[in-house]
């Protein structure tokens, strides 16, 4: 094992032991207050998020689907597997491997998951453009084959 593999395996388990210590505190917090503790992560994560993005779309200097497409996946490309193409007055992307789902499923974490990795993607596209409309129906998360985004602009 390369250097660099080794770095990537110690990144990973550190990733691996962050987001089981949140999973357990949110299960505590959920015992003790109820359902609305996801809800509350779900609308955090959102808003997290979306103040991210706009930070980042202010320093690509553009915030059109294609800038936001280059900044979000063009950096992941390997550990993330996607195809794209142009449908329907938008861009419609297959993500067929994701490293957060494949954490969150090996560790029996998949809803975790979904709320903490899944749902700031409605948050990315919104902060980085409110004009982009974006939908998904599939989740790798939720067992799908794929994930399947789709950003349109809404006028």
């Amino acid at each position: 094992m390369t250097e660099n593999e080794e770095m990537e395996k110690q990144i990973q388990k550190m990733r691996e032991g962050y987001f089981q210590q949140r999973v357990e505190m949110l299960n505590a917090l959920m015992e003790r207050f109820g359902p609305e503790v996801k809800d509350i992560v779900r609308k955090f994560v959102i808003e997290d998020s979306k103040k991210t993005w706009a930070k980042i779309a202010e320093k690509e200097g553009s915030n059109d689907i294609p800038a936001f497409l280059r900044t979000l996946w063009e950096p992941v490309k390997g550990p993330f597997e996607f195809s794209s193409e142009k449908k329907d007055k938008g861009i419609q992307m297959k993500i067929t491997r994701c490293p957060f789902a494949d954490m969150a499923i090996a560790l029996g974490e998949e809803d975790w998951g979904f709320e903490f990795y899944c749902m700031s993607d409605y948050g990315m596209v919104e902060g980085f453009n409110p004009e982009i409309k974006f939908s998904r129906s599939k989740t790798l998360m939720e067992g799908h084959d794929c994930c399947d985004h789709f950003y349109k602009m809404k006028k």
